[in-house]
């Protein structure tokens, strides 16, 4: 909570959790997360960190405060992050005099799509998933799913469902979450991909079909499932989801295969 122009205003973290060994905090870390470049990011994380500081100035806190620091994750995958990384950077041109006195202040910006194997590697938890996909996102590959097993179900494919917007992933995590309910199973992000292809590959073949109809194709159920089964098997992810949300391009696609 923090005032400013007479009004009392709040601000607050995506993520924050205590690094502990025992009774002794060893230090405070914040993660923000982020989905596009923040050019005011600096000065934001600045006040992140000047709150978690402010609370251990108290009378009965420690001699030594712990260390305070925020770590920004960059989940896109169109642009790089080219924002501002530095305080001094954000402000306006500053007189050459005055500048040795005014701290800077620097972020720590991790562009996660853009990740070296090495590092993807590294990841222990599910969040190694959905780095790998994010990476698919901004290769153009097509993303396949591993054979890991996932521990946090439920929030990894809600995580997966807000990065691409897609609402397959409500059903399906439902589906999934109720059968290891009853069965005890466990779940990989190979095996919800496979279940998300097959029910829109079922759904394409199904509009399409009827769109093939009302445009008069006799053909129109084989030549649909040809576009889909020839899109899917040359892994044009991007052109088959297109198509089966657009229906004049998936026409376009169909007018030019009978060329």
């Amino acid at each position: 909570m923090y005032k400013a122009d007479g009004k009392h205003l709040s601000q607050d973290r995506d993520v924050a959790k205590y690094w502990q060994k025992g009774q002794i905090r060893l230090s405070f870390i914040g993660m923000e997360n982020q989905t596009k470049p923040d050019s005011k990011m600096p000065v934001r994380v600045i006040n992140y960190d000047a709150a978690a500081y402010r609370v251990q100035l108290r009378d009965d806190g420690p001699d030594e405060l712990y260390p305070v620091l925020t770590l920004v994750l960059y989940f896109g995958t169109e642009e790089r992050w080219g924002k501002k990384r530095k305080l001094k950077d954000c402000l306006k041109k500053m007189p050459p005099e005055l500048e040795p006195y005014i701290s800077d202040y620097g972020i720590n910006v991790f562009e996660l799509a853009w990740l070296d194997d090495e590092t993807i590697a590294s990841f222990k938890s599910d969040f190694r998933d959905v780095v790998e996909f994010l990476r698919c996102e901004r290769t153009r590959s097509r993303y396949m799913g591993t054979d890991r097993q996932l521990r946090h179900v439920q929030e990894v494919i809600n995580l997966m469902k807000l990065l691409t917007a897609d609402k397959s992933f409500d059903d399906i995590g439902t589906e999934i979450i109720e059968r290891n309910l009853k069965t005890g199973g466990t779940t990989n992000m190979s095996y919800v991909i496979q279940m998300i292809r097959d029910e829109g590959f079922a759904n394409g073949e199904k509009q399409g079909f009827a769109n093939g109809e009302k445009q008069g194709f006799a053909d129109g159920r084989d030549t649909v499932y040809t576009l889909l089964a020839d899109l899917q098997a040359a892994g044009k992810t991007d052109e088959l989801t297109r198509v089966l949300s657009d229906k004049s391009y998936m026409e376009q696609l169909l007018e030019a295969r009978r060329g």
